[in-house]
């Protein structure tokens, strides 16, 4: 838990010096610059592991995590690679479902990002499927809850990498887009997206 807030308590900061510098709140940045190094060498202090660049033992896409940040190094990212190449299915939780295949997605995995999102295994929106689940639940082994967003973050992926429909970088509202799908082994997918200006749609074969 303390993990999780931590990186959480980064991205935060990282959005706020975005702002500061957006709007010309520069005197505030240097201040927060030092807390977010500050906060990533605590993570880096407490939970990683130099011998063998994982984070929390690479539990529940903890690399993820530490990787979105910019901590640990060329082995933590290929450990998350190598972990999930032979697990072949989720076994993070709400937060981590999210970051998890945005991470892979973001450095290269595409395919392997896509074959999480569309897996059948246990721990997935696939297994769901076949089971006969038609909302998402609030555990991936069914307790609780089974009309429940807990689970829902990832499904935006669909429509910025698998259809790769993006904002392009440095812009807002949409006003400008990259159309780039992801090189990934799916036959074919559509969809669309409203915005202010209009629908945009996206379809391959």
């Amino acid at each position: 838990e303390p993990f999780v807030n931590t990186y959480f308590y980064v991205k935060s900061i990282s959005a706020v010096i975005e702002i500061a510098e957006t709007i010309g709140r520069c005197e505030v940045i240097s201040t927060l610059c030092k807390k977010r190094e500050y906060l990533k060498a605590a993570l880096v202090s407490a939970y990683y592991n130099s011998d063998t660049g994982d984070f929390c033992g690479g539990i529940q896409g903890a690399n993820a995590f530490a990787v979105d940040i910019g901590i640990g190094d060329g082995r933590t990212l290929k450990n998350l690679v190598s972990f999930y190449r032979e697990y072949g299915m989720f076994n993070t939780g709400i937060f981590g479902t999210d970051i998890l295949p945005r991470v892979l997605f973001e450095n290269g995995e595409e395919e392997l990002a896509y074959k999480l999102l569309s897996s059948k295994g246990k721990y997935s929106f696939g297994n769901w499927q076949a089971i006969g689940a038609t909302t998402l639940w609030e555990y991936w082994t069914g307790e609780r809850s089974h009309d429940h967003p807990m689970f829902g973050a990832c499904s935006r992926y669909l429509f910025s990498y698998i259809l790769g429909i993006r904002q392009a970088e440095g812009s807002s509202g949409y006003r400008e887009l990259v159309i780039a799908p992801a090189e990934i082994s799916l036959e074919k997918a559509s969809g669309s997206i409203e915005f202010e200006s209009g629908t945009v749609s996206v379809g391959y074969k």
